[in-house]
């Protein structure tokens, strides 16, 4: 149900809710933790928070290290982080 409601927040928009509707699912279910992951990392990415995909990118790639949107989105994550880099 979690996970549900964390696509439907992304859907909406609504990225912090996804954010914590991702984490809990993960806890609740272990078997679909990867699906919550990739979930996360696209709400971190909209709300340009790259350290955060980054740390769940490498969740992912130790879980499932042939993730069909692993390399795009962990591409997707290092660019966001060094536009942000060259603006601090």
């Amino acid at each position: 149900l979690l996970a549900n409601r964390a696509a439907c927040n992304i859907l909406l928009k609504n990225y912090r809710a996804c954010v914590e509707d991702c984490e809990r699912a993960a806890t609740v279910w272990p078997a679909g933790r990867v699906k919550v992951w990739i979930r996360a990392t696209k709400a971190h990415l909209a709300l340009d928070h790259p350290r955060e995909a980054l740390q769940l990118l490498n969740q992912i790639a130790t879980e499932d290290p042939n993730h069909g949107e692993l390399a795009a989105l962990t591409e997707q994550a290092n660019a966001k982080l060094k536009s942000l880099e060259e603006r601090e």
